[in-house]
């Protein structure tokens, strides 16, 4: 199960500049295993109830 790194919880990730070269490959990789999970068919559904907006 893929989990977001402590150091990120709660921090907006608006720029490449806002998270270290660490962060920053942390979110990829973290990304791809969402994405691998998704395709196998158990992801889980982290964001169920919660309303994202993207301007």
């Amino acid at each position: 199960m893929a989990t977001v790194p402590t150091a990120l919880a709660g921090r907006h990730f608006l720029k490449e500049l806002d998270v270290t070269e660490e962060e920053f490959r942390g979110l990829v990789e973290l990304a791809a295993e969402l994405k691998a999970a998704k395709r196998a068919g158990t992801e889980t559904r982290y964001l169920t109830g919660k309303n994202i907006a993207l301007i």
